[in-house]
Protein backbone atom coordinates (compact mmCIF):
# COMPACT_ATOMS: atom_id res chain seq x y z
CA UNK A 1 0.00 0.00 0.00
CA UNK A 2 2.61 2.52 1.18
CA UNK A 3 4.64 1.81 -2.02
CA UNK A 4 2.07 2.15 -4.47
CA UNK A 5 1.20 5.84 -3.07
CA UNK A 6 4.86 6.54 -3.48
CA UNK A 7 4.51 5.59 -7.24
CA UNK A 8 1.45 7.54 -7.99
CA UNK A 9 3.38 10.65 -6.00
CA UNK A 10 6.26 10.37 -8.81
CA UNK A 11 4.27 9.80 -11.13
CA UNK A 12 1.78 12.99 -10.07
CA UNK A 13 5.50 15.22 -10.11
CA UNK A 14 6.45 13.54 -13.41
CA UNK A 15 2.90 14.42 -14.75
CA UNK A 16 3.75 18.62 -13.03
CA UNK A 17 7.22 18.55 -14.54
CA UNK A 18 5.68 17.16 -18.29
CA UNK A 19 3.02 20.22 -17.81
CA UNK A 20 6.13 22.82 -16.84
CA UNK A 21 7.88 21.57 -19.89
CA UNK A 22 5.32 21.48 -22.35
CA UNK A 23 4.82 25.41 -20.82
CA UNK A 24 8.27 26.64 -21.11
CA UNK A 25 8.13 25.18 -24.78
CA UNK A 26 4.98 26.71 -25.59
CA UNK A 27 6.06 30.21 -24.59
CA UNK A 28 9.84 29.84 -25.95
CA UNK A 29 8.45 28.91 -29.75
CA UNK A 30 5.56 31.81 -29.10
CA UNK A 31 8.15 34.01 -28.25
CA UNK A 32 10.39 32.93 -30.89
CA UNK A 33 7.33 33.53 -33.59
CA UNK A 34 6.89 36.84 -32.75
CA UNK A 35 10.57 37.81 -32.67
CA UNK A 36 10.77 36.55 -36.29
CA UNK A 37 7.51 38.39 -37.65
CA UNK A 38 8.74 41.65 -35.58
CA UNK A 39 12.25 40.79 -37.62
CA UNK A 40 10.33 40.49 -41.31
CA UNK A 41 8.00 43.50 -40.21
CA UNK A 42 11.52 45.62 -39.29
CA UNK A 43 12.81 44.36 -42.63
CA UNK A 44 10.09 45.59 -45.03
CA UNK A 45 9.87 49.01 -43.86
CA UNK A 46 12.65 49.97 -46.14
CA UNK A 47 10.53 48.74 -48.72
CA UNK A 48 8.37 51.81 -49.30
CA UNK A 49 4.63 51.79 -50.32
CA UNK A 50 4.52 49.96 -53.56
CA UNK A 51 7.30 47.19 -55.05
CA UNK A 52 8.41 46.69 -59.07
CA UNK A 53 9.80 43.16 -59.09
CA UNK A 54 10.68 41.48 -62.32
CA UNK A 55 11.77 41.76 -65.62
CA UNK A 56 10.04 44.80 -67.39
CA UNK A 57 7.78 42.13 -69.35
CA UNK A 58 6.49 40.26 -66.39
CA UNK A 59 6.21 42.79 -63.48
CA UNK A 60 4.61 42.32 -60.27
CA UNK A 61 4.27 44.79 -57.65
CA UNK A 62 4.07 44.29 -53.98
CA UNK A 63 1.64 46.15 -52.06
CA UNK A 64 2.50 47.93 -49.28
CA UNK A 65 0.54 49.06 -46.16
CA UNK A 66 1.41 51.78 -43.63
CA UNK A 67 1.27 50.39 -39.99
CA UNK A 68 0.95 52.95 -37.41
CA UNK A 69 3.66 53.33 -34.90
CA UNK A 70 2.60 52.82 -31.25
CA UNK A 71 3.84 51.70 -27.62
CA UNK A 72 2.70 48.82 -25.73
CA UNK A 73 3.85 46.96 -22.43
CA UNK A 74 6.44 43.63 -23.17
CA UNK A 75 7.04 41.50 -20.87
CA UNK A 76 5.04 39.90 -17.87
CA UNK A 77 3.80 40.86 -14.73
CA UNK A 78 5.84 40.06 -11.58
CA UNK A 79 3.38 37.59 -10.09
CA UNK A 80 2.98 35.12 -13.40
CA UNK A 81 3.43 31.69 -12.53
CA UNK A 82 6.64 30.64 -14.82
CA UNK A 83 7.96 33.92 -15.73
CA UNK A 84 11.18 34.40 -16.26
CA UNK A 85 14.05 36.39 -15.28
CA UNK A 86 14.41 37.55 -18.73
CA UNK A 87 10.70 38.55 -18.93
CA UNK A 88 10.77 41.81 -17.36
CA UNK A 89 7.45 44.29 -17.74
CA UNK A 90 8.88 47.04 -19.96
CA UNK A 91 7.50 49.71 -22.36
CA UNK A 92 8.49 49.51 -26.03
CA UNK A 93 7.99 52.16 -28.35
CA UNK A 94 7.81 51.15 -32.51
CA UNK A 95 7.73 53.53 -35.19
CA UNK A 96 5.93 53.56 -38.38
CA UNK A 97 6.24 51.38 -41.29
CA UNK A 98 5.22 49.34 -43.95
CA UNK A 99 4.41 45.80 -44.70
CA UNK A 100 3.54 43.91 -47.58
CA UNK A 101 -0.44 43.42 -47.81
CA UNK A 102 0.10 39.71 -48.23
CA UNK A 103 2.69 37.20 -47.40
CA UNK A 104 5.75 37.13 -49.74
CA UNK A 105 5.09 33.83 -51.66
CA UNK A 106 7.69 31.36 -52.23
CA UNK A 107 7.31 31.82 -55.93
CA UNK A 108 8.08 35.22 -55.71
CA UNK A 109 10.89 35.19 -53.09
CA UNK A 110 12.82 32.38 -55.36
CA UNK A 111 12.28 35.02 -58.21
CA UNK A 112 13.72 37.79 -56.52
CA UNK A 113 16.25 35.85 -54.34
CA UNK A 114 17.02 32.47 -56.88
CA UNK A 115 16.81 30.08 -54.51
CA UNK A 116 14.03 28.55 -51.49
CA UNK A 117 14.79 27.90 -48.19
CA UNK A 118 11.57 26.99 -47.13
CA UNK A 119 10.67 23.83 -45.78
CA UNK A 120 6.91 23.55 -46.41
CA UNK A 121 7.50 23.55 -49.86
CA UNK A 122 4.47 25.54 -52.63
CA UNK A 123 4.71 28.36 -54.97
CA UNK A 124 1.89 29.93 -53.41
CA UNK A 125 2.84 29.32 -49.49
CA UNK A 126 4.34 31.80 -47.83
CA UNK A 127 8.34 31.57 -47.68
CA UNK A 128 9.81 30.99 -44.28
CA UNK A 129 13.17 29.49 -43.03
CA UNK A 130 14.68 33.07 -43.84
CA UNK A 131 17.31 35.17 -41.59
CA UNK A 132 17.10 38.48 -41.07
CA UNK A 133 19.95 39.11 -43.69
CA UNK A 134 17.90 37.24 -46.25
CA UNK A 135 14.69 39.53 -45.69
CA UNK A 136 17.07 42.72 -45.58
CA UNK A 137 18.45 41.24 -49.13
CA UNK A 138 14.86 40.67 -50.22
CA UNK A 139 13.57 44.21 -49.73
CA UNK A 140 14.80 46.86 -52.45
Amino acid sequence: MFISRERERERERERERERTRSQLTYRFFSLHAILFLLTLTFTLTSCGDSVNVGDGGNDEYIDMVKIKGGTFDMGSPVGEPGRGPDETLHSVTVSGFYMSRYPITQKLYAYVMENNPSNFKGDNLPVESITWYDAVEFCP
